[in-house]
């Protein structure tokens, strides 16, 4: 199976070889007969990548803004306890 890999620092893309997945009890193995990658949105992620912490909080005001509010409705520690690592040793 065919796999495109992206270094999102970089933007450089690359055409892998991987293993296909099998099918197993419990899961279901969809036959994919068509993919499209769209440059446009690929491009963005690079694009945001290649920012540091402050110009990606720039460039997603809205989603800046929702972290915040979030923050003072909780404090700091809502979301790290809330953190999927965290949500294993319960």
């Amino acid at each position: 199976m065919k796999l495109i890999v992206q270094n999102y620092k970089t933007g450089h893309l690359a055409l892998t070889e991987v293993p296909a997945p099998g099918a197993s009890a419990g899961r279901l193995l969809v036959r994919t007969a068509f993919s499209v990658v769209s440059p446009a949105t690929e491009g963005k992620k690079v694009i945001t990548a290649r920012k540091n912490l402050v110009g990606k909080a720039l460039s997603r005001p809205i989603s800046c803004s929702k972290s915040f509010v979030q923050r003072d409705a909780t404090g700091w520690r809502s979301p790290i306890s809330a953190s999927p690592t965290s949500w294993t040793s319960r």
